[in-house]
């Protein structure tokens, strides 16, 4: 059977596989052009002779080598670990798109589910949308809109749902497009609608902050958890990283300098005080095995810590290294 035209993914994970094989159904041939941080991801696709998998940190270097395409081609992106320029959005003619795991035009941007979960989002969506030069603008051409089941409480959990639910996405969307070319009726992605969040990064931007009320430290925790390491401070001379976290019901009144002390240590659960009345900290990780916790300690952050938090601004290099945009 002749070969059709030909797919050219840009990126990595899990929905690489999910495109590869609709478009080898439908025999179509496949070009995946993508950065080096997703290779191991990768790794099975590799061993697909009928693939052809491009692998730099320069997209500039690994276009010509892949075949620029050609008319009746369509380009698709899962978290392309490049800002796609203009001069090869126009190559596509209109028939390149991206996969946003966000409803859109509603919440632009990456940061993803901890955003969700320091918002209180409950609706959420996934958005395939037409590539434009502009960060999640172009024309919308499928989406889902679902919500959030109220148990849900870490990143892993809205991860999941979202991951199924973009599957879905394009298990409905892309067979047609290969078929007909018609990617559908688009759909006004509306600047006047939308927000945008940055990229979050748990080493950088994960301190918590013992001014803040006890419901905004526990959401913030919340949004750092599983399947990230926690969010962090300092105590002595260490630091630890909160997995679980929850409010302790106690008839105690607390001053706002009693914030941060350890009251209370059982069965490995820390009892912090707080204002407005309590925390139980569940589970956590110390970065030094060693470090002793005793009662009276404080869970502190320096003011140093929690600045940096809010002005750095960060990106991922096509290898995998964080580099500041500010």
């Amino acid at each position: 059977m002749i070969k059709k035209n030909t797919l050219h993914i840009f990126g990595g994970g899990v929905f690489v596989e999910y495109a590869l094989n609709i478009a080898m159904k439908q025999n179509w041939k496949v070009v995946i052009r993508t950065g080096q941080r997703f290779l191991d991801d990768l790794d099975s696709i590799e061993q697909n002779k009928e693939v052809k998998l491009l692998s730099s940190n320069s997209l500039t270097e690994i276009m010509d080598s892949g075949g620029l395409p050609a008319s009746g081609d369509v380009g698709i992106s899962f978290s392309a670990p490049w800002i796609i320029p203009k001069n090869i959005i126009e190559k596509f003619n209109g028939k390149i798109f991206n996969l946003h795991n966000q409803p859109l035009p509603r919440l632009r941007g990456c940061g993803g589910s901890s955003w969700n979960i320091l918002m209180h989002e409950k609706t959420l969506g996934c958005t395939i949308h037409q590539l434009t030069p502009e960060i999640d603008g172009g024309d919308i051409y499928a989406s889902k809109i679902f919500s959030v089941p109220e148990d849900f409480v870490y990143p892993k959990d809205y991860d999941e749902l979202i991951k199924n639910k973009a599957k879905e996405l394009i298990e409905e969307w892309l067979p047609n497009l290969l078929e007909t070319g018609d990617p559908g009726t688009p759909k006004d992605n509306k600047d006047s609608e939308s927000d945008y969040w940055p990229r979050l990064n748990t080493e950088i931007h994960a301190w918590i902050n013992w001014s803040w009320s006890i419901g905004e430290i526990i959401t913030f925790c919340h949004a750092f958890s599983y399947p990230h390491k926690g969010a962090k401070t300092t105590i002595n001379e260490g630091i630890i990283n909160i997995q679980e976290v929850s409010e302790h019901e106690t008839n105690k009144n607390f001053h706002p300098y009693q914030n941060g002390i350890v009251y209370r240590i059982d069965n490995e659960n820390l009892y912090v005080a707080h204002k407005d009345g309590a925390l139980k900290i569940k589970k956590y990780s110390k970065n030094n095995e060693d470090m002793k916790i005793r009662l009276g300690d404080r869970l502190y952050t320096p003011m140093k810590k929690l600045e940096e938090s809010i002005s750095r601004r960060i990106q991922y290099s096509p290898d995998g290294e964080i580099f500041d945009l500010n």
